[in-house]
This record gives C-alpha cells, sequence and structure tokens, in this order.
C-alpha cells in the first residue's frame, strides 16, 4: 500500500486523480512531518499534492517552494501537538484545539487557534519534542512578560483586568501581587486548583485568598 493509500483510506487501484483530490482536500494548506531523499525529517507547510505525483512544500529558512516527488518521500504523517501552553524563548503562548469539526486532517488554523506567524511554527514543533522550559511564580514581577506555569496555567499581564494575573487556558482565573506574594481568585470554582498548585510547586510563602 502507498503513502497516499495509507493517509486517504484508499484501496489498491484507486485513480490517482482521486486520492490527490482526497489528499488535498484533507492536507493541501497544513504542517506535516515530512522525510525524504535528501531531505531531513521535519516539520513543513504543505501546500498540496501535484498532478505530476509531486508534493509541493516551503522552506523554513527562505519561504521558497519545492517539489518533492513521490517516489523520493520516506515520511509523511500528520502533526497534532497537544493543546496548552508553550514557552517559545521569551514568548509564551496558548495552543488550542478548534472543537468544529473540520475536513483538515493536521496542525493548522483551521484546526488550532494560536498566534505565531509562519515561521515561528517550526519552534512550536521542535518545542513539542522536548519537556518545554516551566517557571515559578517566585520568577514573575509586575515588568515579566506572560511566562509558562503549567501546560495549563501561565502567568502575566492582563489588560481586561488590568492586573497582572494567572491564566487557565487563556481566561485569566486570579490577580497576582508579587512584593506580597497573595493570589486572589476572581473565580471561586478555581480557589482549590490555585491551592493545588502552590502545594505541588512547594511555593509555601503564596498565599491564595
Amino acid at each position: 500500500m502507498t503513502l497516499y493509500h495509507a493517509l486517504t483510506d484508499h484501496k489498491e487501484g484507486t485513480e490517482f486523480g482521486v486520492i490527490r483530490d482526497d489528499f488535498n482536500r484533507r492536507y493541501s494548506d497544513t504542517y506535516m512531518i515530512l522525510a525524504g531523499t535528501n531531505l531531513p525529517e521535519s516539520l513543513y507547510y504543505i501546500e498540496g499534492l501535484r498532478g505530476d505525483g509531486s508534493l509541493t512544500y516551503l522552506s523554513w529558512e527562505t519561504g521558497d517552494r519545492y517539489h518533492l516527488n513521490y517516489k523520493d518521500i520516506t515520511l509523511l504523517k500528520p502533526w497534532h501537538p497537544t493543546p496548552g501552553y508553550y514557552q517559545i524563548n521569551s514568548r509564551c503562548i496558548y495552543l488550542n484545539k478548534r472543537v468544529s469539526r473540520q475536513w483538515r486532517r493536521s496542525f493548522s488554523s483551521s484546526t488550532y487557534s494560536y498566534d505565531l506567524d509562519h515561521n515561528k511554527v517550526i519552534l512550536l514543533y521542535r518545542s513539542s519534542l522536548q519537556p518545554n522550559k516551566v517557571y515559578s511564580l517566585d520568577d514573575i514581577d509586575e515588568d515579566s512578560p506572560k511566562i509558562k506555569l503549567t501546560d495549563s496555567l501561565a502567568c502575566g499581564w492582563s489588560d481586561a483586568v488590568n492586573s497582572l494575573v494567572i491564566f487557565f487556558e487563556d481566561h485569566p482565573i486570579a490577580k497576582v501581587k508579587p512584593d506580597s506574594k497573595k493570589i486572589k481568585p476572581l473565580v471561586d470554582a478555581f480557589k482549590q486548583e490555585l491551592l493545588d498548585y502552590t502545594k505541588r510547586f512547594n511555593l509555601l510563602k503564596w498565599e491564595v485568598k
């Protein structure tokens, strides 16, 4: 069975035009893990499968368009990163998977909500391959950028609340005062979550009230 049959659930003998159209419906304009002859395994932006059987992808370094013959493809699979916070250099972003049904079957702006330019998605991919850096509330002050605390918690400034806050899945749930080590829940339902967080990370000087 060919790679395209495997990806599109078609049987051997299916016309290539049908496979191509189905592949493009599911995977064009998405990010996929790709490797080939003389092409190292990595995440690439896939424009689509052409009529001549070549796969069109973009270079991260230059943005140039390249074509890889299907015979030279050694690996091609969808990429589905785990939703949550990612620390990418000095930036903390929240990756949210869209719940509505989509035709697209790999990472894209149709399947995920994220605040990253195209040329920064590769940094997200690299971050997903290794334990991601996390910070502590002890690392933050009023001028700090947003930082990742756990996969579901982050801390940073909120213009909506006009305060330094703890975010849960990008929603402010508590105000934070680094000088006095105070955490004031904005949503009572998250008080226990905050208490569990301070206990888990041994933040004994911090008070949730």
